[in-house]
C-alpha cells in the first residue's frame, strides 16, 4: 500500500509542477511500469467463492490452498495469499456484511487455533 501511495504522490508531483511535458510523460510511464511489474494492483475475487475453515478458497471450479490471509486492512479488504505467493483481494463491499464478518472470525480462529 505504501508503494502505491508513493507512486500516486510522484505522479501528482510531476503533474502539478512546472516540469516539462515530455519528460513528465516519460516519468509517469516509467512509474506506471514499475507499478505494474511489482503487482501493486492485485486481482480481485469477482466470482462467487467459498472459504473453508481448512484454508481452501473455492471459486467456481478452481480450488486454491491459502497460505496466509492478510487482515491488516480488514475494515476495507482482505488479501488472500495462496500457493506460490499468488495474491487476491476481496473487498468488503463485494459480499454481504454478515458473510464478511464470518470470514474474519473464521480466519482468526484458524490463525489462533481456536474452536
Amino acid at each position: 500500500m505504501v508503494q502505491w501511495l508513493i507512486v500516486q504522490l510522484s505522479i501528482w508531483a510531476l503533474i502539478s509542477t512546472n516540469f516539462p511535458l515530455i519528460p513528465s510523460i516519460i516519468c509517469i510511464g516509467w512509474l506506471l511500469n514499475i507499478w505494474h511489474e511489482q503487482k501493486l494492483l492485485l486481482p480481485v475475487i469477482s466470482e462467487p467463492c467459498r472459504y473453508t475453515d481448512t484454508g481452501m478458497l473455492i471459486a467456481g471450479i478452481r480450488q486454491q490452498r491459502i497460505e496466509q490471509v492478510e487482515l491488516s486492512f480488514a475494515i476495507w479488504f482482505v488479501i488472500f495469499v495462496g500457493e506460490h505467493g499468488k495474491r487476491q483481494i476481496l473487498w468488503r463491499d463485494s459480499c454481504r456484511d454478515h458473510t464478511y464478518r464470518q470470514l474474519l472470525v473464521m480466519e482468526k480462529r484458524r490463525r489462533y487455533h481456536l474452536r
